[in-house]
């Protein structure tokens, strides 16, 4: 029955066992649904300007994927 809580490796294994299963929980689960109610819950406001706020994001998408673009040329 142990054999199931403990890893075979013996305790010093025990951390990073238990570390890497939790962290794989969290990134799966948690981190998708931290997104998801962040995401819903967020509020532009009734005072934003939508032609603004689209020339705003092209800008950013603009400069991301030209980064990338750049990036990945010179490496």
């Amino acid at each position: 029955a142990l054999g199931v809580v403990f890893p075979r490796d013996g305790p010093g294994a025990f951390s990073p066992a238990v570390l890497e299963r939790t962290e794989s929980v969290a990134v799966l689960l948690f981190l998708p649904l931290f997104f998801i109610v962040t995401g819903l819950n967020a509020s532009l406001g009734e005072g934003v300007d939508v032609a603004e706020f689209l020339l705003v994001l092209a800008a950013i998408l603009v400069v991301a994927i030209s980064g990338k673009f750049l990036g990945a040329t010179f490496a």
